[in-house]
């Protein structure tokens, strides 16, 4: 459906016989700081338990998370660990993941939409070859 913005997130292998689970969150705004619990639109596969400002969504049987929002729904971040279990916690660094949202994943704000009215349009020529 192209209203909606579908992301699959799928884990590679190494995660022993433990399914990971997704701790998670978002980022709505650009002067946010710190991640909160993903909006009761956002749906995902498999199920998610959310709790504590945050959300739990465990890996399917072929390792694959699948979330889906209106584009309506303004998302700039996906904020994320993994729990593996026993394994202990899959981050990046010492740091949680984070997975900046193309604009063009989500409908403009009525800032973006004035300044793209004002702005004269600047494409490269662009061709496709099969």
């Amino acid at each position: 459906d192209s209203k909606n913005v579908v992301i699959g997130i799928h884990a590679v292998e190494g995660f022993g016989h433990e399914s990971p689970i997704l701790h998670w969150g978002v980022i709505q705004q650009e002067n946010q700081t710190n991640w909160e619990a993903p909006p009761a639109r956002i749906q995902t596969y498999p199920h998610t338990q959310v709790k504590d400002g945050c959300a739990d969504t465990p890996f399917s049987a072929e390792k694959t998370v699948r979330l889906s929002y209106p584009r309506d729904l303004t998302i700039l971040k996906l904020v994320f660990v993994l729990n593996r279990g026993r394994e202990g916690w899959l981050k990046d660094r010492e740091k949680n993941f984070s997975l900046r949202l193309p604009k063009l994943l989500r409908e403009p704000s009525a800032q973006e939409r004035a300044q793209t009215s004002r702005d004269p349009v600047d494409r490269p020529e662009h061709s496709c070859s099969a």
